[in-house]
């Protein structure tokens, strides 16, 4: 089973929030509120989400459950082949209400995603994601990936918001390549994972 909390995780999400920038006047309680997750017990979790400033830090699932007669991850992974602690198939929403300090206004959205993609023998086999970011239910980004490791910037600062609920939208596929060579039993196998997540708000005078 690959480490989940790679320290990769703590370096790229780091990196993000002094490049941009978290200090602010406002509470970090008073920055976010109103957060849920679409899917509970699985992949994103509300409860174990850490703000701090600017930055809101998702919680990912820990533990595992039973499914049939196969113990999976609660995590939010898709795993195929001989690689099987994930389903085929994840996805998750976590919603948060942003708010912006008295006199200010919501600039921009930094979203940062880290994540493992492990495929033995990928003729046989895909791990593929999705990302959407939505605000005030209006979707802005709509990103398919490969890696899992990636950045997204949401341009806000045009539309004067001092107040929006943000939606980020993950889901993570792997099985068999359907162009792959008709063998019954294909070797090897495909282990996807988010594995660390981070939101951070810019504002604006």
């Amino acid at each position: 089973m690959p480490t989940t909390r790679p320290r990769l995780v703590h370096t790229l999400l780091t990196t993000l929030a002094l490049a941009v920038g978290v200090s602010s006047p406002a509470r970090a309680q008073d920055t976010f509120s109103n957060m849920s997750d679409l899917v509970p017990d699985r992949c994103f979790s509300a409860p174990l989400s850490t703000v701090h400033d600017n930055a809101l830090t998702f919680g990912i699932e820990t533990g595992q459950y039973v499914s049939g007669w196969t113990v999976r991850s609660k995590g939010c992974g898709a795993s195929a082949g001989s690689k099987t602690w994930f389903p085929r198939s994840t996805s998750d929403r976590l919603s948060v209400t942003v708010n912006a300090p008295a006199g200010q206004r919501i600039a921009r959205i930094y979203y940062q995603q880290a994540g493992l993609r492990l495929i033995e023998r990928a003729t046989y086999w895909y791990a593929n994601g999705s990302l959407s970011i939505s605000v005030d239910g209006i979707r802005l980004t709509l990103l398919n990936f490969q890696s899992p490791s990636l950045m997204q910037t949401v341009e806000l600062s045009h539309l004067g918001l001092t107040t929006a609920t943000v939606s980020v939208d993950v889901t993570l596929s792997a099985g068999r390549n359907t162009t792959s060579p008709r063998v019954t039993s294909a070797p090897g196998g495909v282990h996807y994972e988010v594995t660390g997540a981070q939101m951070i708000v810019e504002f604006a005078e």
